[in-house]
């Protein structure tokens, strides 16, 4: 569960995941391209994966670890 510190795209997110979820369904969700998800999974760089065959599918746990490990603020510009 996210907290009350935590953007509420997370909390969005958290509850449109399910707890497996395709590629497809993971760049639908949240906005970032299956092909950018393929670069990801090549250079060991994205989320966690399960891989069954050809399928990939990326538990939700995993993409919202993710998620908010790569989270960044931005700070305001002084004058």
């Amino acid at each position: 569960m996210a907290d009350e510190t935590e953007p509420a795209m997370f909390d969005a997110l958290e509850k449109a995941l399910m707890p497996l979820n395709s590629a497809r369904q993971l760049a639908e969700l949240s906005g970032i391209g299956e092909s950018t998800l393929a670069e990801w999974r090549g250079t060991h760089t994205g989320p966690a994966y399960v891989k069954s065959g050809r399928r990939v599918l990326y538990p939700k746990e995993a993409v919202l670890g993710f998620m908010r490990a790569n989270l960044r603020e931005c700070k305001e510009a002084s004058a």
